[in-house]
């Protein structure tokens, strides 16, 4: 295995970074105005100590999560990104939800795959025992294209998820935590209650 230095890390986040903010931003808005589709489905086109792991992981980001969340609602309208304007879904739109879940899998593989399974290894051979801050950059950089209100929203996953699945050499916590948190939270903006 090659390491994957900041070079490496730079242009893989970067990238990512880049197309992310393409597609949600002009690329999306001009789908958007073009099929009249509602903005939300533009988007659609362990063992042992591992499970500690992840519970803790998951409190942890819980509780982070929500402390960085009443300081956003205190200074912000709200932490949604605009190019994801959702209202609450009444009971005429809750099929939404069933066409996001294939979203919200892949979403979640996707990241956790790349960039713990692929990336955090070799950044490992590169950062050693620092990988995961490295990771965690990335990762923010990743979100840039989100907004400010967002990237505070997602700072304590950023840097809990890969500090945990670097020391636990588990991308599966990462895939168990992400899954957990941003399902539900997804749930709650959909149907009103955050």
């Amino acid at each position: 295995m090659k390491p994957f230095g900041f070079l490496a890390t730079a242009l893989a986040f970067g990238g990512a970074a880049v197309l992310l903010w393409a597609a949600t931003w002009p690329l999306h808005a001009l789908f958007v105005s073009i099929t009249g589709v509602e903005p939300i489905i533009g988007w659609f086109a362990l063992g042992g100590l591992d499970w500690l792991w992840t519970i803790g992981g998951i409190a942890a980001v819980g509780v982070s999560t929500g402390v960085v969340t009443v300081f956003i609602v205190g200074i912000a309208q709200s932490a949604q990104p605009a190019f994801l304007s959702l209202t609450p879904l009444g009971a005429d739109r809750l099929w939404i939800l069933l066409v996001w879940v294939p979203f919200w899998l892949l979403n979640i593989l996707g990241e956790e795959f790349l960039w713990r399974g692929v990336i955090l290894p070799r950044q490992e051979l590169a950062f050693g025992q620092h990988a995961w801050l490295a990771n965690a950059a990335g990762w923010l950089v990743f979100h840039l294209a989100c907004g400010w209100a967002v990237i505070l929203l997602v700072t304590p996953i950023v840097f809990i998820l890969p500090w945990i699945v670097q020391k636990r050499r588990n991308s599966s916590i990462g895939i168990v935590i992400h899954a957990a948190l941003n399902g539900p939270a997804f749930i709650a903006v959909a149907l009103g209650f955050a």
